[in-house]
């Protein structure tokens, strides 16, 4: 008789784990623990600057501040292209937020949300402010592990609203907005790599940029093209090297 209890409670104990083993997997997936790093990014700033070097805080962004171990924690992009780094552990979908003062109480409102990988272990958060005529502040999360940016790569970004085609070195890549291409830089020659840039255009491409970029063969890092605005055909370059 109780070799027989021992056998029921066994099977309704597999029942009621069987269903949420999927759960737990899932909920695995959506977790993450990422040391991030914020960048601000303005066109007319880094057009201006000529590079992307110490630059004064945007005016469009609030002050900022994001989940942590011990709450709602200050981040720190005054002064800076890349902030220190903060450590982050927990829901994938990762959200910036703004304090305001409500009845005597701080209220932390939503104001970026951008979405970690359950695998990246670095990342930065992309804030592009009026980089297109008046359009809204942007975010991006950008994946820097190690493993994504291998040394003799670089990620390429398109800041702009519209698709574009890279041709890079012997090689090319569609690249719509905010979507990088991995471009392996480890066998170009005399460190320079030719960059064609084109913009779709009723049906046809024309010709918006050319350049070569000076790069190492070893180096890892993520680079940026950018216009200031739909109409305006002058297209620039900025990188951060990893």
């Amino acid at each position: 008789m109780d070799r027989l209890r021992k056998l029921l409670c066994a099977c309704v104990l597999a029942a009621w784990l069987l269903p949420a083993a999927p759960l737990l997997a899932q909920a695995k997936a959506n977790q993450c623990a990422v040391d991030f790093q914020i960048m601000v990014f303005s066109a007319r700033k880094q057009i201006a600057s000529g590079a992307l070097n110490k630059m004064d805080r945007p005016t469009e962004l609030p002050d900022l501040y994001y989940r942590g171990a011990e709450g709602y924690e200050p981040l720190d992009i005054s002064h800076t292209t890349l902030s220190p780094s903060y450590a982050y552990a927990g829901a994938t979908q990762f959200t910036l937020y703004a304090r305001q003062v409500r009845d005597e109480e701080f209220v932390y409102t939503p104001v970026f949300n951008v979405q970690f990988g359950a695998d990246w272990k670095q990342a930065i958060v992309l804030l592009i402010t009026n980089s297109v005529g008046e359009q809204k502040s942007r975010a991006v999360a950008i994946n820097t592990t190690r493993e994504n940016v291998p040394t003799g790569s670089i990620l390429v970004y398109n800041l702009s609203v519209k698709d574009l085609v890279l041709n890079a070195g012997k090689d090319i890549y569609n690249l719509p907005p905010l979507i990088p291409a991995t471009v392996s830089v480890a066998n170009i020659q005399n460190n320079t790599l030719p960059v064609q840039l084109a913009l779709k255009d009723n049906d046809e491409y024309k010709l918006v940029y050319r350049r070569k970029w000076r790069m190492q063969p070893d180096v890892s890092g993520v680079y940026f093209l950018f216009t200031l605005n739909d109409d305006d055909r002058r297209w620039f370059m900025r990188n951060v090297i990893l």
